[in-house]
């Protein structure tokens, strides 16, 4: 009993869960180590991001209890696409980009998730196994008269595309009934009774909980998550460059820090709970430490939760560029590493740029006008002198390095090449 009461608490005053059936009963169960549980992943890009990472915290902290997690990589759903709380159809994947998003996002689990073998290691699936030879004329005679076409209709998100008036295709109307469909043949195959995902995923999951009671008459659950904004409002998952990706290839370690160290004074302490696996007496330090700098507690975070996505070497560079950049080193000598670099060849250059323009190459400004009153305004170092008139004449040589800085938190290196 103290086990379950323990897991209770513990995972509620995390905040990972949204909505729940059943939910003493479920938690009971996952206490004791005894659910196999899966999350899906559409492959819709070569990655996954942050907005996905509070799934992937809670399938590690869900395993350490002894559960057993099934990963599902939604290769045939991926050829549909999901309505969810879209105002306007997703367009369509051509199949290699499909598999070629898998491998990514097979790379971006396998930094949270335990694969290696244990008892309740986790499980990868691809839906296309069982869904891409499915025969339409089978799927209405076996599972048709188990799907409500009134309760299709009154999920959450079919209703906020009808209400706009935003066009819904048949195609993703069907959506739900291939995503009740993984569950039954999860269920079938591997006993797999629970099924997690966001709160936009509501109707689909229980959809799947009416299918199995109907079809098996057993007892399933479902569970949903949060979706996450900043204390701002800002969406979980972005930045002003776009995605927080999970993958090096498309952001790299420093770019990941730099996400975290910055996040505003109000989030340091419910993202410590989410993101940082902070035990209760770390937390409480995290707190005391919050209390008195800030600075130091989002630095301390950034770290804790870069090195779970790149590891503690990758973690310790950012970190060290981070201090070395804020402590404004002499960049001259070009001795800031693992900061992100931009390319420009010399041609381009003619030799010579202008401030305004290398700053809109270097991608710390999205047009002229707008690099050349940061400019003005006083917020643009070139090698770490302030730059106050735009059309300062910048020297561009062969394999010269040049740190931009715009702000305080916004650093990028460029690098010119013949």
């Amino acid at each position: 009993m103290s086990n379950c009461k323990g897991f209770t608490d513990s995972i509620r005053s995390k905040g990972f869960i949204y909505q729940c059936t059943n939910e003493n009963q479920l938690f009971d169960l996952l206490a004791e180590g005894k659910v196999t549980f899966y999350v899906g992943f559409d492959c819709t890009a070569p990655s996954l991001h942050i907005g996905n990472l509070l799934t992937l915290m809670l399938t590690r902290f869900l395993q350490k209890y002894g559960n057993k997690p099934i990963i599902l990589l939604g290769r045939a759903t991926s050829k549909i696409g999901d309505p969810i709380l879209k105002t306007e159809t997703r367009p369509m994947l051509e199949y290699g980009a499909i598999d070629k998003n898998a491998e990514g996002i097979k790379k971006s689990i396998s930094k949270f998730v335990d694969f290696d073998g244990r008892k309740n290691s986790a499980v990868l699936v691809d839906n296309d196994q069982w869904l891409g030879t499915i025969k339409y004329l089978d799927v209405l005679r076996e599972y048709g008269k188990y799907v409500s076409l009134s309760k299709m209709l009154s999920m959450e998100t079919v209703k906020n595309r009808l209400n706009s008036k935003s066009h819904i295709s048949f195609l993703e109307f069907n959506y739900p009934i291939l995503q009740s469909l993984d569950f039954l043949h999860l269920n079938k195959m591997y006993d797999c009774s629970l099924q997690i995902g966001g709160s936009d995923q509501w109707g689909n999951i229980i959809a799947g909980v009416e299918l199995i009671h109907k079809i098996l008459n057993k007892k399933v659950y479902g569970l949903t998550l949060p979706l996450l904004s900043t204390s701002s409002g800002t969406k979980m998952g972005k930045s002003e460059k776009g995605a927080v990706w999970l993958n090096e290839e498309l952001l790299n370690a420093y770019e990941y820090f730099q996400y975290w160290r910055n996040i505003e004074d109000k989030d340091i302490i419910r993202f410590a709970k989410l993101y940082g696996e902070y035990s209760e007496e770390e937390e409480c330090d995290l707190k005391k430490m919050a209390q008195k700098d800030k600075n130091m507690a989002k630095q301390c975070l950034a770290l804790k939760i870069t090195t779970l996505c790149h590891g503690k070497q990758l973690a310790q560079e950012a970190l060290q560029t981070s201090l070395n950049v804020f402590a404004n080193i002499d960049t001259k000598d070009h001795s800031v590493q693992g900061l992100p670099i931009i390319k420009i060849n010399k041609n381009l250059t003619k030799g010579i740029l202008s401030a305004y323009e290398i700053v809109k190459l270097s991608g710390l400004a999205s047009s002229n006008s707008q690099a050349k009153r940061l400019i003005l305004e006083g917020a643009v170092k070139i090698d770490g002198i302030k730059v106050l008139n735009p059309s300062q004449n910048i020297t561009c040589n062969d394999k010269q390095t040049i740190i931009i800085s715009v702000g305080k938190k916004k650093h990028i290196s460029v690098k010119i090449y013949q």
